[in-house]
């Protein structure tokens, strides 16, 4: 019997650009169609080249994923290119600018692009912006999949209408200029009868019972179990205007929908791909007086909430199953069905001791940025990443004994 397509999925980190865009895309085709591995690209081996025939590079502009695609193509295996952001543009308040414009990450991202068979995205910005830089001139654009929950969504009942901002703390500072004085006019109009869950960035509103905020969750199961568990009834999703953010995924739209809350959204290009004003969900003006008004109205409307919430729940359910997303891939990329690399013995693949590598760029990162101040940084890391595997090394110990 002939063996599935080998694919490997690969990242620094299982993000959720990995989890939801790419590995819940694959899902439904695993087993039938294909096998699908996912390896942190410092952990990658030899065989695990050895072994795919696809290669799947997520948001990758390092130089040790450049190492990695670059022996992936010398042996015949085919890369597909990830992208859900504009890394070349990151804003300038962006946290996670500093870090991808030191070194060679621009470099090591363009060069990957160059040796791609295709560009995967979400977005049709992404498209006009990076398609030109890849060395095959092919775009595969899917959706995210989803379930609408099977749980009815929290209704007009008695307590007060829970209302939800999850988002990275690079989304602080916006946070904090909309969302945060719009809260507090909502909250002098509404009284007790709204509650506000921040989770991730923090709006700094104290005092105020009504208003709660703790860190984003590392595990992203766990954070499903947060917001699926919560009864939250609407959640807010405001977006800059520029282009960094017109180039990202309606995501927000799909997470809320599948927890049964309402979203508002900014009134801008990105989100009026899938938001119909006052059907599925509300679009706002970006000034803090028009989320308050928009809020407002949401809290004091139970009905136009419900329809809202069941129309959104419609487009999620016919244009975002699994099921559907996977067929439309397998369409764009039939080579998840057919194509096998040619067999290579170990020996032939040139591989660096790549978490080596992985760990003495993180170091050479810190001490361009802080120079002797990174000395104590790396020490406390160095220090927290033993005492993990010790800890881990200890319950396995245990685990062995009974």
């Amino acid at each position: 019997m002939e063996r599935a397509t080998h694919i490997l999925v690969e990242c620094p980190e299982l993000i959720a650009s990995v989890r939801v865009g790419v590995l819940d895309a694959l899902a439904p085709l695993e087993g039938s169609v294909c096998e699908v591995r996912f390896r942190e690209t410092r952990r990658i081996e030899r065989q695990d080249i050895q072994w795919c025939d696809i290669l799947v590079c997520v948001r990758g502009s390092e130089t040790l994923t450049q190492q990695v695609v670059s022996e992936t193509k010398r042996h015949g295996r085919l890369v597909f290119y990830f992208l859900d952001d504009d890394l070349l543009h990151l804003p300038e308040d962006s946290l996670s600018r500093a870090y991808f414009d030191d070194g060679d990450h621009q470099k090591a991202l363009r060069d990957i692009l160059g040796q791609s068979d295709g560009l995967w995205g979400v977005n049709e910005e992404i498209r006009t912006l990076y398609l030109p830089l890849c060395g095959t001139q092919r775009w595969i654009c899917s959706r995210v999949p989803a379930r609408v929950r099977t749980r009815p969504a929290a209704g007009a009942g008695p307590g007060p209408v829970k209302v939800l901002y999850a988002g990275s703390t690079d989304h602080q500072n916006m946070v904090r200029e909309i969302l945060a004085p719009a809260v507090q006019a909502v909250i002098e109009q509404c009284g007790d009868r709204v509650d506000f869950t921040f989770l991730g960035p923090d709006p700094q509103i104290a005092g105020c019972g009504q208003v709660h905020h703790r860190a984003f969750f590392d595990d992203h199961g766990q954070y499903r179990a947060f917001v699926e568990d919560g009864g939250f009834q609407i959640g807010l999703a405001p977006v800059r205007p520029g282009q960094f953010y017109q180039c990202k995924y309606y995501n927000k739209f799909v997470e809320y929908t599948s927890i049964g809350a309402v979203g508002i959204y900014t009134d801008s290009p990105l989100y009026r791909q899938i938001v119909v004003d006052g059907e599925n969900g509300l679009l706002s003006g970006n000034a803090p007086e028009d989320w308050a008004r928009s809020i407002v109205r949401l809290v004091e409307q139970p009905g136009l909430r419900e329809r809202c919430r069941q129309a959104a729940e419609s487009v999620l359910d016919d244009r975002f199953r699994p099921e559907a997303v996977s067929r439309e891939l397998l369409a764009q990329i039939p080579e998840i069905q057919w194509y096998r690399a040619p067999a290579v013995s170990l020996r032939d693949i040139s591989m660096r001791d790549l978490g080596l590598c992985f760990y003495m760029d993180r170091v050479r990162y810190l001490l361009r940025r802080y120079h002797l101040l990174a000395v104590p940084i790396v020490v406390a890391k160095a220090i927290k990443k033993i005492a993990k595997w010790l800890l881990r090394s200890i319950c396995h110990h245990v685990q062995r004994i009974f």
